[in-house]
């Protein structure tokens, strides 16, 4: 009987750790970060920086030559072992682009396929 409760507990934290990604990527894609609009691309690293706000990770702003970027890292150093990294800055598009949509199981928008 535990064993039981136990997988479907766990199946349902899967479950809604997948769900809750889905809809950070269909926030992320709304931003309209166009190549060159530095008040979007701004707007969205704020934004991803509140959703990493209270977890075990330092962030750290950054700008070079006006355009902002964040560094977010699980130990505070400048020499990490693993560095992964992405833009959110995509190329101009019709604002259909920045619509989310999901078709069986994929998303489609600006920028998903990026990373």
């Amino acid at each position: 009987m535990h064993r039981i409760v136990y997988f479907t507990s766990r199946c349902d934290i899967i479950f809604q750790s997948i769900m809750n990604l889905i809809k950070s990527l269909e926030k992320l894609i709304t931003f309209e970060t166009v190549v060159g609009d530095r008040a979007q691309n701004r707007k969205a690293l704020n934004w991803v920086k509140s959703q990493v706000k209270g977890l075990p990770v330092y962030v750290e702003d950054r700008s070079f030559n006006g355009f902002d970027s964040l560094i977010i890292t699980t130990k505070k150093t400048k020499k990490p072992n693993l560095w992964l990294s992405a833009h959110l800055d995509v190329v101009p598009s019709s604002s259909k682009g920045f619509i989310p949509k999901i078709k069986g199981n994929r998303i489609y928008g600006r920028g998903v396929y990026d990373m």
